[in-house]
């Protein structure tokens, strides 16, 4: 959406469980679409706020179509048993990690594309 306060920046909201995989799930007894961000997000995207409490690399699967042809800025919370392979998955992919703020138990990344 777009409003006065944002300064005509197009933000899309999407409220789903967002993974490596689509399908359908249960979750709290319910079934519930599963999607990938590649499959929801169908246009260039500047900047990339991810928080999935230890599912990041899943959630990277499904979004790498996403990341390789918009090349955003990324901000990923990772946790101790992921920071690492996140990395490298940035790094793979021609990113430089530019920022870490550790927030104890975990940290916040920003990875951005090397210029």
């Amino acid at each position: 959406y777009n409003n006065d306060q944002n300064n005509g920046a197009e933000i899309e909201i999407h409220n789903a469980f967002v993974a490596g995989t689509t399908g359908t799930i249960k979750l709290y007894g319910q079934d519930v679409e599963q999607v990938t961000l590649d499959s929801v997000v169908d246009r260039k995207v500047d900047f990339l706020k991810v928080d999935v409490d230890g599912g990041e690399l899943e959630l990277l699967k499904g979004a790498t179509r996403l990341i390789e042809e918009s090349r955003p800025i990324v901000m990923i919370e990772t946790i101790q048993a992921t920071h690492e392979q996140v990395a490298s998955w940035f790094k793979d992919r021609g990113f430089v990690m530019d920022r870490v703020f550790e927030r104890g138990g975990y940290n916040n990344v920003f990875f951005r594309t090397q210029d």
